[in-house]
This record gives structure tokens, C-alpha cells and sequence, in this order.
């Protein structure tokens, strides 16, 4: 009987013990949410410059984050929600508000695809791109805002592909690209022509696939979290191994990025000849990419806090793009690199992003260097 009554009280002890355990493991985990920094609501961008005269400056910012809600899309991999908002308007087919909306079916429609800086990240629906185009060129011609977030020119032109599919077929489509095809094809994954993070989540979905039940709910407590925020590489060093991987190659991926371009201007120039439309190619400008000598303080920092082979990655590209595309605008291929280069006033509120005050910029040199084609059209 001794026996088993000592059984019984060691088994007693053994769910004592597991039981103050997970009672201490709880603990711990709620406790160690204090110590987790808070999520911002708003964003470190809302800060610059560029919006000293605009007073919802922080509630703008939590809008366009609360916007950024991705669906999977075949072949052109995401798309935005649908979403409402004060200043950011998303319909139900992925697409951004342009102001003034036409919808008069005898304006000339005119498709505009690039990544986020089409999109407009950064300003208001009236404030993007397309918008300001759309203003200059007034009720005969019908602009719609076809960019997204990350988008390389392949997700455009499949993008292009999957509306002359649906008999979408426009008059003009205008490609406004550089930054998503030179970070992503240069400096990371740096692989031209390739959807910039899209092989890295795929690792990451896989990774966490092989892992085992107990490892998995360690690493999404806030045991995890905590480690990891503590863990966690800042500034410049988070960017060194990657850095000194990829700055041997620099020249070389750069010139396969142009050579990818070239094949994209191409292929489009060929669905518009079986699509009867036309093309234009804009190569964008940025922060880097700018030889100025009028950089704000906000811009300064910019720089100085990107990493070294970034910047460098970029402007090589931009250099090299400049000497390709520079006078070729008898093909409709226009470098706008250096479109900032006599601007004054702060323009960048991140390294290629800029308020609407950069758009309206933007804007007026596109609708400049359309001139051409609305003339020969008689448009």
C-alpha cells in the first residue's frame, strides 16, 4: 500500500510541478508583452517634410496602412482589397481611384502600370500620378490607376495581358518603371525581372511548414517575439552579409535588368501592334539616383541611413540606364532619372517614394513627353 500511495503522490508532485510551470510559462508571456515595443499606428514617413502643410498628415498615414491588404491574384501574384477611406479609395477589382473619375465612354482610355509610386504610397487619391495626369488632360481622356505595390514590369505586363484577355483594350498604356526592377533585379533577391520577396516568402512558408507543433507556438509566443525583437539586427548591419554577397555583381546585374527591360518594351510594342494600341516607357527617378545639390535634411538622412551597396546598386543602374534610354524618345522610351535634378523643395518622403507635390512634377513631364503620340493620333 506504501507503494502505491508513493505512486500516486509522485504523480501528484510531476502535475504540481507541470502545473506551476504552465502557470509561470502564462505568466511569463503576458509579462513579456510589456517589454515588446508597440506596433505604430501610423508611419515614420508621415514625419517628412513634405507634409508640413497637410494636418491629417498621421491619420492619412494610418488610413494608407490600414489599406494594405494583399489578395493572391494568378500570374500577377497580389492585389490590393477593396477599401474606403477619406483619402485612399480602392474599388472592387484592385484598382486606385483616379481623380476626377471620367466615365465618359468616348474618352480615350489610357492604362498607367508601375508598382507603388503609380499607386501613389504616400498621397492622396487626388495626389498620385494617374490623377494628375488625368487632370491635365481633362474629360477626353479617361486615366486609370493600374499600379501596385511591388510590382516589376513582368506583374504589369501580365497584368496587361489578363485585361486585353478580358477586352479591356486601350488607347495608350504607360509604363512607369526603374525602382521595383532595380531593387529586386540588382540588389534583392537581386535576380532580374523577378517579383521582389516572393522567393523568400515562399522559403519562409516551406520553413515553417518543417517545423513541429511545440517549436512553432515557442517561436509565436512573445518568448519568441521577444527574442527575436532583441535578436534582431538595426541600421546598416541587418544589410552587411547580403551586401558583401551581392556588390561583386553589381555592373553585371544591372546590364541584365536593361536587357530584361529591353524585352519588355519589346513584347508590349507587340501586343499593340495585335491590339491596336500604343506604348509609352517612363524610367523613373529617386533619391539616389539624383545628382542635385538640393537635398533636403530629411532626404540627407535617407541616404545616409540606407545601406552603402543599396545606394550604390541603384545609381549604377540609373548611370547605365541613363547612357540606354536617354535618346531614344522617338521610340517612346523617356529617362526621367534626373527629372528633380533643378527642384528645390523637398520632393522624397523614402528613397522612391514622394507626395503628391513629386506626382504633379512627374505628371507634367509625362503629359510633355505625350505630345507626340496625341499629335499623331489627332487625340
Amino acid at each position: 500500500m506504501n507503494t502505491v500511495q508513493k505512486l500516486f503522490s509522485s504523480i501528484g508532485a510531476f502535475f504540481q510541478i507541470v502545473g506551476i510551470t504552465v502557470v509561470l510559462l502564462l505568466i511569463g508571456h503576458f509579462l513579456l508583452a510589456a517589454a515588446l515595443p508597440e506596433p505604430r499606428l501610423t508611419d515614420a514617413r508621415a514625419k517628412a517634410p513634405v507634409y508640413d502643410n497637410f494636418p491629417e498628415r498621421e491619420e492619412f498615414w494610418i488610413e494608407q496602412k490600414r489599406a494594405w491588404q494583399l489578395q493572391f491574384e494568378p500570374y500577377y501574384h497580389w492585389r490590393r482589397k477593396p477599401f474606403v477611406g477619406k483619402h485612399t479609395n480602392i474599388d472592387e477589382n484592385g484598382i486606385r481611384r483616379t481623380v476626377p473619375t471620367i466615365t465618359s465612354e468616348d474618352a480615350k482610355t489610357i492604362f498607367v502600370l508601375g508598382g507603388s509610386t503609380t499607386w501613389g504610397s504616400g498621397a492622396e487619391d487626388a495626389g498620385t500620378i494617374p490623377s494628375h495626369l488625368q487632370a491635365r488632360l481633362g474629360e477626353r481622356f479617361r486615366v486609370l490607376n493600374y499600379g501596385e505595390s511591388g510590382y516589376t514590369s513582368t506583374q504589369e505586363l501580365n497584368y496587361l495581358m489578363y485585361q486585353l484577355a478580358k477586352g479591356n483594350v486601350p488607347d495608350l498604356v504607360i509604363f512607369y518603371d526603374g525602382v521595383n526592377d532595380g531593387y529586386a533585379g540588382v540588389y534583392s533577391p537581386a535576380i532580374p525581372r523577378d517579383p521582389e520577396n516572393l522567393r523568400d516568402n515562399y522559403a519562409a512558408r516551406d520553413a515553417k511548414k518543417a517545423q513541429g507543433y511545440f517549436l512553432k507556438m515557442l517561436l509565436e509566443s512573445n518568448y519568441g517575439q521577444y527574442i527575436k525583437h532583441k535578436t534582431r539586427k538595426r541600421g546598416k548591419a541587418k544589410y552587411a552579409e547580403w551586401d558583401e554577397k551581392i556588390s561583386p555583381d553589381i555592373e553585371a546585374k544591372s546590364q541584365a535588368v536593361l536587357e530584361m527591360y529591353e524585352a519588355h518594351i519589346r513584347q508590349v510594342n507587340a501586343l499593340g501592334k495585335a491590339y491596336g494600341f500604343d506604348a509609352m516607357f517612363v524610367w523613373q527617378p529617386h533619391l539616389f539616383s539624383m545628382t542635385r545639390k538640393h537635398l533636403s535634411p530629411f532626404e540627407e538622412k535617407v541616404i545616409k541611413r540606407s545601406s552603402e551597396v543599396l545606394v550604390d546598386s541603384q545609381r549604377k543602374l540609373y548611370q547605365m540606364a541613363k547612357s540606354q534610354f536617354a535618346n531614344r524618345t522617338l521610340e517612346n522610351i523617356h529617362f526621367f532619372g534626373d527629372l528633380f535634378d533643378d527642384v528645390t523643395e523637398p520632393i522624397y518622403i523614402d528613397w522612391h517614394h514622394m507626395a503628391s507635390n513629386g506626382n504633379a512634377i512627374v505628371a507634367d513631364a509625362i503629359y510633355q513627353a505625350m505630345q507626340p503620340l496625341l499629335q499623331s493620333n489627332n487625340w
